[in-house]
């Protein structure tokens, strides 16, 4: 019996935990050495790939024509990269396929492998915001001191919390600041009647996590930005404190946050799931549901396409649904091909919105041209 204990114990143990999917983390360069290599930055404990390959490229924040924020479009591919050396706190890598220059700023993708036991982590904001290379540094201090980092959240369970405590002194230490920036009492939402210095000076770690939720759900649009804490916090709150957008079946973890990834790595029956969740959880909101027509029919395409490469059907919906999906690099592979089988004018001028929308704006011009020519 002593003998076969383990053997029972092993064939009746409940089997180890799945490990989470890939995420893909950005991270930024901060410096283009020549025109085949760029350098990024990275953590010293980020688990950035030695062997990267691919990596995806996009553009860096740009002022938006109808707003004065900056704005970041997600599926705007302007080149890959593949991994040569990796430092302590950079690395080096070689650049292909560039549609135009790459400047420092602008952000890389990366994939990161999270083991079993660090799924927990999926439920912590401040790793989301991480992930998006965003981060928040204290009023005194500059942008290589911020609160939190990739790396430290991967290496040490504990500086999640630490970072939150940190916050929250913080915060009380630049209440008395606040009347500079508003003295009469906020007008509208959670802190409804108080002022900022009462909201500043009562801080509190619920708080400071109740923020950093809502940063997480909007921090796909903030890609590799650093942040004065007191500042961001500040207009949240001035701002009525907007909860987070999250799914209530994964308690902390901003639903559509796990869709971006998704889409990011083209892992389109899990953005059909997530979006299908999103329908249940907010039937009204029509901009997710034209989301999810467009990836149903991409799945269908590529279905299709599978079964048959020469689809030229398929693969012109494929192509226009990546192209509204705002997927230009993958529409423009999709048309260029359609264009060498079956050049039609309906899918030269999808090729020219989505260069357009690529931004490879002397393409786009040469592809307009020859449409008015015609």
């Amino acid at each position: 019996m002593t003998f076969l204990a383990p053997l029972l114990l092993a064939c009746f143990a409940a089997p180890p935990a799945p490990e989470p999917p890939p995420l893909m983390v950005s991270t930024h360069i901060v410096a283009v050495p020549d025109a085949t290599h760029i350098v990024v930055a990275r953590g010293r404990r980020d688990r950035f790939p030695l062997d990267g390959r691919a990596l995806p490229i996009a553009p860096r924040a740009e002022p938006s024509a109808t707003t004065a924020n900056p704005t970041v479009e997600f599926g705007v591919l302007i080149g890959l990269a593949d991994t040569e050396s990796v430092g302590e706190t950079t690395a080096v890598l070689r650049v292909r396929e560039m549609t135009q220059p790459p400047r420092p700023g602008d952000h890389v993708g990366w994939p990161l492998a999270l083991r079993a036991d660090e799924a927990e982590l999926m439920r912590d904001p401040l790793f989301w915001v991480a992930a998006f290379d965003v981060a928040a540094v204290p009023l005194g201090g500059d942008r290589t001191t911020p609160f939190f980092d990739l790396g430290t959240l991967l290496a040490d369970r504990s500086a999640s919390a630490r970072a939150i405590t940190a916050m929250v002194a913080e915060l009380r230490a630049c209440a008395p600041l606040a009347p500079q920036v508003r003295a009469t009492p906020i007008d509208q939402g959670t802190y409804l009647g108080r002022t900022l210095q009462q909201v500043l000076a009562a801080a509190t770690e619920a708080d400071v996590r109740a923020f950093w939720d809502h940063v997480a759900s909007e921090a796909q649009g903030f890609v590799t930005h650093r942040f004065k804490l007191v500042d961001i916090f500040a207009t949240w709150v001035l701002r009525g404190a907007p909860p987070a957008d999250r799914a209530p079946s994964r308690p902390g973890v901003p639903l559509l946050l796990r869709l971006a990834h998704a889409q990011r790595l083209a892992r389109w029956a899990e953005a059909e799931d997530l979006l299908r969740q999103r329908m249940r959880d907010a039937p009204a909101d029509l901009v997710r549901r034209a989301e999810l027509d467009q990836v149903v029919v991409l799945r269908r395409a590529e279905a299709a396409l599978a079964r048959d490469p020469a689809d030229l059907d398929a693969l012109g919906q494929r192509a226009r649904a990546a192209s509204e999906l705002g997927l230009f690099g993958a529409a423009i592979r999709d048309l260029e091909r359609l264009m060498t089988l079956s050049s039609k004018s309906q899918t030269k001028l999808l090729l020219g919105r989505a260069l357009c929308g690529a931004r490879r704006w002397e393409a786009c011009e040469r592809v307009f041209d020859e449409l008015i020519a015609a």
